[in-house]
């Protein structure tokens, strides 16, 4: 059975598309933003009304007493006993600045028995209202919601971090993986030149044609050609199991990286320091909020509760359906705060911790515009020096192939593979670093 090994070429966007798609890291914080939505969803459930319906088994009540009559001299005992049925719906929800509703209606069942009247039976309904809301103060439902949103927002910028870091990885190693396969097919260009340069050595020194000094300096540089191709060749081995790792590719053939034409963009590049400086932010946020709470607690709260009561009552159940007002009510509370030095402290405190935020948030901005301008002024630089590389690498690979291994000494051959490599490899840094900093300017990294 023959295996035909294909390789395909593939361009940056396509190996950083499987990437993103495969990568461990970015699975593990799409799961943890999925998992905050989700906490932050169920909070936003907590102002939807709730339904509570509630049955009691009949209950047993005796009562018994002793009457006089003054037609009797002796008292005579009375004793009642009442079995109640109840049923009881509510409907309950809680409101964002801190107050709750409810609407309740109750159906009661009466049997009432005595020893000296007629027995009886009855029904009664009663639906009643409240509605209960604090003048200051939220509920902590609202807080809550809002301290999930923070954590939502978290969630999404570590997303987009972790995705940042993972594309430069991506471009870090086929930047690696490109350059690298260049100066291999360069070094091959020349035939292999270090695993005969030995033997041609020895031929030439055994023939008189080289003394023995300049025997033992080509012998060096052989020897040194021959580390270098092993540890471009290493490299290139490590840099293709990363990939393989972070993308699945067992094999491929990497494309030119095309130029990001920053012209046509109109975002500023967005370093990486923004994202602490937007965490900082929300921690400010959050800061404000506990602050805020705790001066509500120095001053007076109102509540305000009123409620409505509607009864039927007769001896048929189709009676609590003719409900008629019977009672109603309002009630106005005032808590008014006298001392409580804790408090004072615990205020202190926080004030104290947000002015430190507030620091941190200066220094971040100063920081994360000094970044911008330095992301600008390394995307000029990067440009001219990965010209020059360019020009500079082209021409040495030109020499390996046009210029007939036999014309030059064999020093003159070392020297220029050693050139090549080393152009080779300043480009290699100087491309990884270009498709590194393009991260920061493409579209959609909005701050």
């Amino acid at each position: 059975m023959l295996l035909l090994i294909v390789s395909i070429a593939i361009s940056v966007s396509q190996v950083e598309s499987l990437a993103l798609e495969s990568s461990s890291e970015i699975r593990s914080a799409q799961e943890e933003l999925k998992g905050v939505e989700a906490n932050y969803k169920g909070a936003l459930f907590s102002f939807v009304p709730s339904i509570n319906i509630t049955g009691n088994i009949p209950s047993l009540s005796y009562y018994s007493d002793e009457i006089y009559y003054p037609s009797y001299p002796a008292p005579i005992d009375y004793w009642k006993r009442t079995n109640e049925r109840l049923i009881s719906t509510e409907l309950s929800l809680a409101l964002p600045f801190g107050g709750d509703a409810s609407i309740s209606y109750d159906v009661l069942k009466m049997g009432e028995f005595y020893n000296l009247y007629e027995d009886r039976e009855y029904y009664e309904g009663n639906l009643t209202f409240s509605l209960k809301q604090p003048f200051l103060g939220t509920s902590s439902s609202w807080d809550q919601i809002k301290s999930l949103g923070r954590d939502v927002e978290r969630a999404k910028r570590n997303l987009k971090k972790t995705e940042r870091d993972v594309r430069r990885d991506v471009r870090r190693c086929y930047a690696t993986i490109f350059v690298s396969e260049k100066i291999i097919k360069g070094i091959k260009e020349v035939g292999k030149l270090a695993e005969k340069g030995l033997e041609e050595l020895e031929f030439l020194k055994g023939e008189g044609l080289i003394d023995e000094m300049e025997y033992l300096k080509s012998k060096g540089k052989l020897g040194l050609m021959l580390l270098k191709k092993m540890e471009i060749e290493a490299t290139l081995r490590e840099n293709r199991e990363e990939l393989k790792i972070l993308t699945g590719l067992e094999d491929f053939i990497p494309q030119k990286p095309p130029r990001l034409d920053l012209k046509g963009l109109k975002n500023e590049p967005v370093p990486d320091i923004v994202f602490q400086l937007k965490t900082t932010e929300e921690e400010i946020s959050s800061l404000n909020e506990d602050i805020s709470r705790k001066k509500r607690g120095f001053a007076p709260s109102f509540e305000i509760s009123g409620y409505l009561g509607l009864r039927g009552r007769n001896g048929e159940m189709e009676s609590i359906r003719m409900l008629s007002k019977n009672r109603w009510g309002v009630s106005i509370g005032v808590n008014i705060p006298i001392l409580n030095p804790p408090s004072f402290l615990e205020l202190s405190a926080l004030k104290h911790e947000k002015n430190a935020l507030l620091e941190r948030k200066k220094s971040l901005e100063r920081k994360c515009e000094m970044e911008r301008e330095n992301i600008l002024y390394k995307q000029v630089e990067l440009k001219k020096r990965l010209d020059i590389a360019e020009d500079t690498y082209k021409a040495s690979e030109r020499a390996l192939k046009e210029i007939p291994p036999e014309m030059l000494p064999l020093s003159d051959r070392l020297q220029l593979l050693d050139d090549y490599i080393q152009v080779m490899k300043s480009y290699r840094s100087i491309l990884s670093e270009v498709l590194v900093l393009e991260v920061n300017f493409e579209e959609g990294m909005d701050e």
